[in-house]
Formats: C-alpha cells, sequence, structure tokens
C-alpha cells in the first residue's frame, strides 16, 4: 500500500540511529492483526456469518466486512446509512472496488481492542436490525 512505502522510504531516510521505526511498524503490524481478527470473531459472536479469508490484510488498519444483503436490497445503501446511525465510521464497498454487500472499516482506528468489539458488534446490530441477518 501507499502508506508502507511512504513508512519505509521514512525509515530508510531516518535511520536506526534516530529510532527503531522497523521494529515500530512490526510491532504495529501484529497489534492490528490481532485488532482486526479480535474485531470479525465478534462480529460472528453477534450473529454475522464468518468473514471469507480473503477479506483478511495481512496486517494494515483497514479490512472489507462482508455483510449479506437480501435480495430485494438497495445495493447496500440502508445497512451504510445504519452502521453510521449506529456511531460506526465505514466506507461502502463498491467506493474501493469490492460489491455492495462489504463495507470498509478501519480497525486500527479503534483505541483498543475492546473499542473495535464495541463497533463490530454495533456493526452487527445495524446488520441484523436491516433484516440481513
Amino acid at each position: 500500500s501507499a502508506s508502507t512505502l511512504a513508512q519505509s522510504a521514512f525509515a530508510n531516510l531516518v535511520g536506526d540511529d534516530m529510532c527503531d521505526l522497523r521494529a515500530y511498524f512490526e510491532d504495529a503490524a501484529i497489534t492490528l492483526k490481532s485488532r482486526r481478527d479480535i474485531a470479525h470473531a465478534a462480529l460472528v459472536d453477534a450473529g454475522v456469518p464468518p468473514q471469507p479469508e480473503h477479506l483478511y490484510p495481512h496486517a494494515g488498519p483497514l479490512s472489507l466486512v462482508h455483510l449479506p444483503l437480501p435480495q430485494d436490497a438497495d445495493g447496500g445503501i440502508a445497512l451504510w446509512r445504519a452502521i453510521l446511525r449506529k456511531g460506526v465510521a465505514v466506507v461502502p464497498g463498491t467506493t474501493c472496488g469490492a460489491p455492495s454487500d462489504h463495507v470498509r472499516v478501519c480497525w486500527g482506528c479503534a483505541a483498543s481492542d475492546a473499542d473495535a468489539v464495541d463497533a463490530a458488534s454495533r456493526i452487527a446490530a445495524a446488520w441484523l436490525e436491516c433484516k440481513c441477518g
């Protein structure tokens, strides 16, 4: 991704004398992967079907969440609005090349694992309220 390239370029320019940015990025990747896994497990616990493996980025802050829509769905607009009303900022999947039954979530924006679980629970509640579950 672009941010990874920018981070790598910065780390190479700064060098090891200033700080160990490589270790920082490796630690951040571990934290982000763990947070994503915890959030996706919370989605399942709340009633959302398990996510396909291809939606799992290696360890970035963003991931797509597949939220199956009913046949008469409006392209996911009602679901997207319901999630926003629950206080979770998501981006429709169609804005990043994914199908309309996906939303992009930034688990890396959550301040803690508990916040990510809370966001996942609110996403699932919105999905269930839209009679998608």
